[in-house]
């Protein structure tokens, strides 16, 4: 699992509404990492081309919600597999 900063950027941007697999993928390609997209979507949110329900969660995620995430990610024998993951499948990696 990555770094928990990074891990707590996955988590927002895959609850922000209105961002479907693709859409969060492509971006992530477009922008280099999920932190790179949150930071974008801060300083250039035209760049983005989010509807903005999308857009205000990433700009003012809840962090409650995320840091609840965080808490039960802590538990015994749960991890989040990202996309960006080693570990992650490379067939669904390719499913597009």
């Amino acid at each position: 699992m990555g770094t928990p900063d990074h891990i707590r950027d996955w988590l927002i941007l895959i609850r922000a509404p209105g961002l479907g697999g693709r859409r969060l993928i492509g971006l992530i390609e477009r922008f280099g990492s999920p932190g790179e997209v949150l930071r974008a979507a801060t300083r250039q949110q035209e760049r983005l081309g989010l509807e903005p329900r999308s857009l205000d969660a990433l700009v003012s995620p809840d962090h409650e919600l995320v840091d609840d995430d965080l808490a039960w990610l802590e538990g015994q024998n749960r991890t989040l597999l990202t996309w960006d993951d080693k570990r992650y499948p490379g067939l669904l990696r390719r499913i597009g």
